[in-house]
């Protein structure tokens, strides 16, 4: 890691917080694929990831810079986003780092995206049955 790098993170670490740019992770990692976690896991998205703003300012209604990004703790990437408008850049630290935030992301995906839903009475009318499906959560 670039020692200009190491240094701005040792004096922005104090205002490291929980991470809620999930799209970020998922554009670079999926594609540009569209993936959103839904109930507990985005929750526990932004618990084990952290970001820490490095050098930023409000362009028009927008914060924008240079942010860093720790997984469990560890380092994993960079973000680079110039003025409101422009597209958020992620630069790993490494392949390998990038593809274990990846399966962290994909267990998320398959811990939320499996759970069954029960409907108890299958001669409930269709709008109950929607209503409850639309209003579940865990």
């Amino acid at each position: 890691m670039n020692k200009i790098l190491i240094k701005a993170i040792n004096e922005n670490i104090q205002h490291m917080e929980p991470c809620y740019n999930l799209e970020l992770f998922t554009d670079d990692l999926y594609n540009g694929n569209y993936v959103d976690l839904i109930g507990n896991a985005y929750n526990i998205f932004a618990e084990r990831v952290k970001e820490v703003p490095l050098n930023t300012w409000m362009c028009t209604d927008t914060m924008v810079g240079l942010y860093a990004y720790f997984f469990d703790g560890q380092f994993v990437a960079i973000s680079w986003k110039p003025y409101r408008k422009s597209a958020e850049r992620l630069f790993w630290e490494s392949e390998e780092l990038a593809q274990w935030v990846k399966k962290f992301i994909d267990s998320l995906l398959q811990e939320e995206y499996n759970k069954p839903i029960l409907i108890e009475n299958i001669e409930d009318d269709v709008d109950a049955c929607l209503t409850r499906l639309l209003n579940w959560k865990n």
